[in-house]
């Protein structure tokens, strides 16, 4: 296992990956604005309730925030990724329907191909390019955010 710094594009990755603590915390915060809303247009004395719920829903926001994105804000800021060869037991692909909607009718279905290696128990899908690098026994690099261990890519890795 080796060390290295983030690419911009897996500093991209990461930054889609904080998408759920942010999207989570402000719905939070919107919820915790119309429970004060009601309480500053629904009684004829709202006293000091509304400003009370909106600090509560901003601090329950916070901590929502820093406990879905520790991990990943401090992989952003340090800028380090760890880099693991493994060998790729098997590969496949497999078929995935899709159907698109309009106006709640189905107008067509999709069809596409996945592709994907397995690694120890993990399936991992790739794109079609580097499938077809890849054959079972093979290694691969896979690299990982330092802290979160989120996945950031997978590339062929060169014979020793």
């Amino acid at each position: 296992m080796q060390s290295n710094r983030l690419l911009p594009e897996e500093r991209k990755v990461l930054n889609s990956e904080r998408r759920f603590g942010i999207i989570f915390g402000t719905a939070v915060l919107a919820v915790g604005g119309m429970v004060a809303l009601f309480f500053y247009y629904g009684s004829n004395n709202p006293g000091g309730w509304p400003f009370r719920i909106m600090v509560g829903a901003g601090v329950f926001a916070s901590v929502i925030y820093y406990l879905t994105n520790r991990k990943l804000d401090r992989d952003l800021r340090y800028g380090e990724k760890r880099v693991v060869r493994r060998e790729v037991l098997s590969k496949g692909r497999e078929m995935v329907r899709t159907e698109s909607l309009v106006k709640g009718f189905a107008t067509h279905d999709e069809r596409f191909e996945r592709h994907y290696i397995i690694i120890g128990n993990h399936k991992h899908f790739i794109d079609r390019e580097l499938y077809r690098k890849i054959e079972p026994g093979g290694h691969v690099e896979l690299h990982y955010a330092a802290r979160s261990k989120c996945l950031l890519a997978i590339k062929k890795s060169e014979p020793n």
